[in-house]
């Protein structure tokens, strides 16, 4: 009888387990498809945007200040993060000689050409 009991025990924790495994696994389902989505909408945003290289130069350098004057490399790191801002857009950034630092005056003489 006791033997029974500790049977159902056991078998009433291996159950509450399943369970709790079978919650895990649809929540990282889920997950993993809201970071799809959430990929695929910044892809089409992308697409959607065709912006002269002036442009896209400004908003990269928009998000380089929201950044915090961050490096090339680390910028990098977070365009995916950003909205509508790719590697070649960084790029476009007039960057000091090892990608520390965009140069702000030349961003300024480079804002100042397109608007004339």
């Amino acid at each position: 009888e006791s033997n029974d009991r500790a049977n159902a025990i056991v078998e009433k924790r291996i159950a509450a387990r399943n369970l709790r495994l079978e919650k895990v696994r649809q929540r990282i389902a889920r997950e993993k498809e809201e970071e799809l989505q959430r990929k695929r909408d910044i892809e089409e945003r992308k697409k959607q945007l065709t912006m002269t290289d002036e442009a896209r130069r400004e908003r990269a350098y928009e998000w380089y200040l929201r950044c915090g004057l961050i490096s090339r490399k680390e910028m990098k790191k977070r365009s995916h993060t950003m909205v509508c801002v790719s590697d070649e857009d960084i790029d476009l950034l007039p960057w000091n000689f090892n990608g520390s630092i965009v140069i702000s005056s030349k961003m300024q003489k480079l804002a100042a050409k397109c608007k004339h």
